[in-house]
């Protein structure tokens, strides 16, 4: 389960959810509606992610993981 605390996504990496997709950051920004230097901001932990963006992040992130789960 994916966890928001301090407005940090905790227990998985947002870069290897994003990754294990098979999605460049243009690409995952485009799917929730912001730039992709904003994405590549949040994989190096340069800013803090927003209430808004933490639930679309935590939604791809858990479907993500399911799949790569369903996979193995």
């Amino acid at each position: 389960m994916v966890s928001v605390v301090a407005g940090k996504l905790e227990g998985v990496s947002l870069r290897k959810a994003r990754v294990a997709a098979g999605l460049t950051q243009e690409e995952l920004a485009e799917v929730i509606g912001c730039q992709h230097a904003t994405i590549s901001r949040w994989e190096q932990a340069e800013e803090i992610l927003s209430p808004r963006y933490q639930v679309m992040l935590m939604n791809f992130i858990e479907m993500t993981m399911a799949g790569i789960e369903e996979s193995a």
